[in-house]
């Protein structure tokens, strides 16, 4: 395949550059990098957030490639990935990516199995904490499904040029396993050089045709509710009860205001979107920090919630 690519000016935090997609067109194709997007709503695929929690960072210089393997629910038309990476030097280097397919998520060293896409990156864009990259059009990948037993897929991320320090991953390094479904590797293979098992980077893939989230909704069924009516007994009120002053959230736990924490902001960026009057026992003043009686109501919510699961 013959391969093109050509620079496009960067604007403010975004920037467009040419990629060059192993398998696909051999026509110029243009991805968008963005510098610490906002985190997906509803990823298809999401490993951890480690900047949660006690992290620590791992950087890819010449010869050093970093990997994280993941398993896969559905299949997926990869149109968004972002990954916790810090970009160092504007971008100088460039990035490969490379997705392969695993046969073992938790393997004790990195064996890589068939190859199924790669993005190649000349040059990227500085960023602080995660970096973006959108796909449309020819760009987008079909990844399948893989997600049965010990299988599923590994991304290895490396420099493009083959000699630059190009950033740093974050990674989880709060000695418990936060996302069991896959490992971070180092350059020599092994999970972290050996020292732990446990540690993962963020990785979420979102697919190119997803609709747009639902302002207020937390478990991605399109709409805001109180008592659950898709026959899932789980509504998203029961979510953020549950879930109440948590951390190390995620939307899918209750946090819509994307701090990390299911808290009283969560609870009134659902109150403003659902359609609804709130039944009496939740009429009432807001303006107290953490009024007790709200605390008491989602106690009530999440024990009702527990017993309709349970019936």
């Amino acid at each position: 395949m013959t391969s093109f690519w050509r620079p496009v000016t960067r604007l403010a935090t975004l920037a467009a550059v040419a990629a060059l997609l192993a398998g696909g067109s051999s026509a110029w194709a243009v991805v968008t990098l963005t510098a610490d997007p906002a985190l997906p709503d509803f990823p298809d695929v999401v490993t951890v957030n480690p900047y949660l929690g006690s992290g620590g960072a791992r950087g890819i210089t010449e010869g050093r490639n970093l990997r994280q393997t993941f398993k896969n629910p559905t299949t997926i038309d990869v149109g968004e990935i972002v990954l916790s990476f810090n970009v160092d030097a504007g971008g100088v280097g460039g990035m490969i990516l490379e997705f392969y397919e695993v046969d073992d998520v938790n393997a004790a060293a990195w064996t890589a199995g068939s190859l199924v896409h790669t993005i190649s990156l000349p040059t990227t864009l500085d960023t602080t904490e995660f970096f973006g990259v959108t796909l449309t059009d020819a760009d987008v990948f079909t990844l399948p499904a893989r997600f049965a037993g010990t299988t599923g897929y590994g991304l290895e991320v490396s420099n493009f040029d083959g000699a630059s320090t190009i950033g740093t991953f974050r990674h989880t390094n709060t000695g418990v396993d936060e996302y069991v479904d896959g490992v971070f590797y180092v350059e020599d293979g092994t999970p972290s050089g050996g020292s732990s098992a446990n540690r993962d980077v963020w990785l979420s893939l979102v697919d190119a045709n997803a609709a747009p989230s639902t302002p207020g909704d937390v478990d991605g069924d399109g709409d805001v509710d109180f008592i659950e009516t898709d026959n899932d007994m789980i509504s998203d009120l029961d979510i953020i009860a549950a879930n109440f002053r948590q951390g190390g959230a995620l939307r899918t736990d209750g946090d819509l205001t994307g701090d990390g924490f299911v808290d009283l902001r969560d609870f009134r960026e659902w109150k403003a979107n659902f359609p609804q009057a709130l039944p009496a026992s939740f009429q009432f003043g807001l303006a107290v920090p953490e009024p007790a009686s709200l605390m008491a109501a989602l106690a009530t919510v999440a024990a009702c919630g527990v017993m309709r699961r349970r019936g």
